[in-house]
């Protein structure tokens, strides 16, 4: 799937810098989810001792920056840090694009997250 985005992605620096305007989407693998899980959990202390905490907002921005393909001459998955440097216009557009696979995915790693445990 191609779109343009409305503001564009900075890339380069001084006169160099070029908005990066066209997107390219792909649909996400098992592989994806795999890593996006794991990408979006950390370990906290509480009381018991440590327990690993997930991040449903964190797996979700996961997920977009691996549906990128490309957004011009930048190659994906997009650094979490330059998804960052996005327009929320821009962003809230990919997450548009990406949402009927980014839904699906979610159920689905809800789901293999609930049997395991």
């Amino acid at each position: 799937m191609q779109f343009t985005l409305t503001h564009g992605l900075p890339y380069g620096k001084g006169e160099e810098m070029e908005l990066q305007l066209d997107v390219e989407l792909r649909e996400l693998t098992a592989g994806d989810l795999i890593d996006a899980e794991a990408a979006s959990e950390r370990v906290v202390m509480t009381e018991k001792g440590a327990t690993l905490l997930s991040s449903p907002s964190r797996m979700g921005y996961e997920l977009i920056r691996r549906t990128i393909v490309r957004i011009g001459k930048i190659n994906g998955p997009l650094p979490f840090d330059m998804l960052k440097k996005l327009h929320q216009d821009d962003l809230e557009l990919i997450a548009d694009y990406s949402g009927v696979q980014q839904s699906a995915a979610i159920a689905t790693a809800e789901a293999v997250a609930d049997k395991g445990r």
